[in-house]
């Protein structure tokens, strides 16, 4: 018996010598740079803000992404800023309900399928009086009612086609306070239509996911203009004493669509800062 053992020992010591010590495994490497490599992205809102450094980030890490916004010299300006082949444009007014399902079926020909959709187009008001009926329909028109279908027709495009894709709305922190305005009330609706969406399409493996960031330096938040371009803007309303950025909203946005995020469902991520308010 205590031959056996020592034959056997030398065995295994002759092999470890002659290979080193190393165990050879395949393993299947994907550089981070090429994640989403292959895939299919359309972005609304994709010329400014959030919109727009998820769009690059999307190309960053080897996608194919459709940048869709309401103005075509936005969106040729864009497409110049980003010179990337990976890059398309379409115009999309997500207000204009009755040319949405047309619009998908245009960028569906353009970039030979879509796996991922994320909805950032949104507006506020800062130049009139909020709480107008003029001001309701022009923002709920877009941040609730245009996000209504668009996730409609985005989910029934997957569904069809048998894609078991990623759906992302930009919301709002708006969504999770109490607020007498239509900007507060079209968030608590976008906040509605993603886990609602999500519950429809889970079944489909379909994930519907959200993310609501707090003050955001963006075009649409007009006391924010000149902090755009800024890495780290302070702030005493937030715990960390610093805005979110696009970038870092783009980066959880990224996360939701990976593979990683597969059992994540209906969620509203809140990047706030830990705000007060």
């Amino acid at each position: 018996m205590m031959l056996k053992k020592i034959i056997r020992f030398f065995k295994i010591f002759r092999q470890y010598r002659r290979e080193g010590g190393i165990v050879h495994l395949t393993v299947n490497k994907v550089n981070p740079s090429e994640q989403y490599k292959g895939y299919k992205v359309l972005v609304t809102g994709a010329t400014s803000g959030i919109g727009l450094a998820t769009a690059k980030a999307f190309l960053s890490e080897g996608a194919e992404v459709l940048i869709c916004a309401r103005k075509q010299a936005a969106i040729d300006d864009t497409i110049k800023e980003l010179n990337s082949k990976q890059v398309h444009g379409l115009t999309l007014d997500i207000s204009d309900i009755s040319h949405i399902q047309s619009k998908l079926q245009e960028a569906d020909k353009l970039m030979k399928g879509i796996d991922i959709f994320v909805n950032c187009a949104g507006v506020s008001a800062y130049d009139e009086d909020i709480n107008t009926e003029k001001m309701y329909d022009y923002i709920c028109d877009i941040n609730q009612k245009g996000l209504y279908f668009m996730n409609k027709f985005e989910g029934d495009y997957l569904i069809e086609n048998k894609i078991q894709g990623k759906i992302v709305n930009i919301t709002s922190k708006a969504g999770e306070r109490i607020g007498f305005d239509p900007y507060t009330l079209s968030k608590w609706g976008a906040n509605s239509i993603t886990r609602g969406n999500a519950r429809r399409l889970a079944p489909y493996h379909i994930n519907v996911n959200g993310v609501a960031p707090g003050r955001v330096p963006t075009n649409i938040t007009k006391e924010l203009q000149s902090h755009k371009d800024s890495d780290n803007v302070f702030t005493p309303n937030h715990s960390t004493k610093k805005f979110t950025m696009p970038d870092e909203v783009a980066a959880t946005v990224m996360f939701l669509c990976s593979g990683m995020a597969n059992n994540i469902v209906g969620q509203i991520i809140v990047m706030d800062g830990g705000s007060y308010n």
